[in-house]
């Protein structure tokens, strides 16, 4: 395996073959293209974002800068499918916000720490409605099940977002409850 940002193994890399990518770091149809005109595979697993599913449905209003990276991302989901099937297969997975042990993010890590030393956090107004979470292991087993079980021919999406999710600030005072002390927020 060869796990890296794509900028510093791409020119290690050129020319082979792998009997699957999992792309991570996917920012700009530019990092797609990048990669594949790097290296060829069988499988292409993309991990893509459930804010996609949440801006398509109306269940979550986001940032002008939020709104960007959601537009990104449906572009290099859009240039993958166009290109899927021809060379390798393709499988999306919507994550929401991955958090717990060995999360990418570190994201649970700092809240729970902001919280403990009851050092307040920042809740944005203009953002409104439900947060979603994948578990970091929930995560991995799914990826591994798509792995494991690949569908030639087939380019598939699968959203992770769970049915329901919960307010941010809740979120907070479920990690202070947790840690037996209150959250400070300043909203």
């Amino acid at each position: 395996p060869v796990i890296g940002e794509r900028s510093v193994v791409s020119n290690k890399i050129e020319n082979t073959f792998f009997f699957l990518v999992l792309d991570f770091t996917a920012y700009q149809v530019a990092d797609v293209q990048q990669t594949l005109s790097t290296v060829k595979t069988n499988h292409y697993i993309l991990i893509s974002s459930a804010w996609i599913t949440q801006k398509e449905t109306g269940t979550r209003k986001f940032s002008t800068l939020e709104n960007r990276y959601v537009s990104d991302k449906v572009a290099i989901e859009r240039f993958l499918i166009a290109n899927a099937n021809k060379d390798f297969d393709l499988t999306i997975i919507r994550f929401p916000i991955v958090l717990g042990f060995n999360d990418h993010s570190g994201r649970l890590h700092y809240l729970t720490r902001r919280i403990l030393e009851s050092q307040p956090i920042t809740i944005c107004r203009d953002i409104t409605g439900p947060c979603s979470f994948i578990c970091a292991q929930d995560a991995a087993n799914l990826i591994t099940s798509y792995v494991l079980r690949p569908k030639p021919g087939v380019a598939r999406i699968i959203d992770a977002l769970p049915p329901q999710g919960i307010e941010y600030k809740n979120f907070l005072n479920l990690i202070g409850l947790a840690c037996h002390t209150d959250a400070k927020t300043i909203e």
